[in-house]
C-alpha cells in the first residue's frame, strides 16, 4: 500500500492495528517511508486461512476508503 500523505498512512495503520486486536489475528507489517507491506500467514496451522483472506479484504477496503 502506498500513501502520499502521512496522516493517511497513520490512519491506515491505526485501522489495521485495531482490526488485529479485535480479531486476535496479527500480520507482519513492514513500513518503508510512505509504503506499507502486509504479510499474512496463520502460523498455528502453517497455512493461509480464511482469517488471512478476511484481513486482506479489510485492508483493501480501508485503503480504498482512505485514498478516495
Amino acid at each position: 500500500f502506498f500513501f502520499t500523505e502521512s496522516p493517511m498512512l497513520k490512519a491506515f495503520l491505526g485501522h489495521m492495528l485495531d482490526y488485529e486486536n479485535q480479531k486476535l489475528h496479527h500480520a507482519e507489517i513492514k513500513i518503508n517511508e510512505m509504503s506499507v507491506e502486509i504479510s499474512l500467514f496463520t502460523r498455528d496451522l502453517n497455512a493461509i486461512t480464511e482469517l488471512d483472506y478476511d484481513y486482506a479484504k479489510f485492508a483493501d477496503v480501508i485503503y480504498r476508503d482512505l485514498i478516495q
